[in-house]
């Protein structure tokens, strides 16, 4: 999801990310939101694209409006994966462990991940049972 207002500027931020892509590639739909920002489901041509387009934003760092050069006051813009509601919800409890020792907890590729440090194998966390375990060991 992108926090923007129009496909042009979804497609301008791309091409700041080094994504060569034009209007009609693209599919996007505006989420309905309570923020004066309404989120913009985006859908890519092919997975591919997706994921050069998660890992580019991650490279990138932080994007604002400013710095990928958009029009009007200075807002944060923020690209993340759309997850099933399955899946948001796993992440949300998966989150928890970081109170219990987890260094990290992510997903990628639509994968709920964690490990406890830097050098720590990954797990991936693939239902609330798991989270349980994790939390007892």
């Amino acid at each position: 999801m992108i926090g923007l207002s129009k496909t042009a500027e979804v497609v301008k931020v791309l091409n700041k990310l080094d994504i060569n892509i034009k209007d009609e590639e693209i599919k996007t739909r505006q989420i309905s939101s309570k923020g004066h920002m309404k989120p913009i489901l985006v859908t890519f041509p092919s997975e591919s694209v997706r994921n050069e387009v998660l890992l580019k934003r991650k490279a990138k760092g932080l994007l604002n409006s400013e710095n990928m050069e958009l029009d009007g006051d200075r807002r944060n813009i923020y690209i993340n994966e759309d997850l099933p509601k399955i899946t948001r919800d796993l992440f949300r409890k998966a989150s928890e462990l970081k109170n219990i020792g987890y260094m990290y907890v992510w997903v990628k590729e639509g994968k709920v991940l964690c490990r406890k440090s830097e050098f720590s194998r990954i797990i991936q966390v693939s239902h609330e049972g798991l989270i349980d375990l994790l939390k007892d060991n």
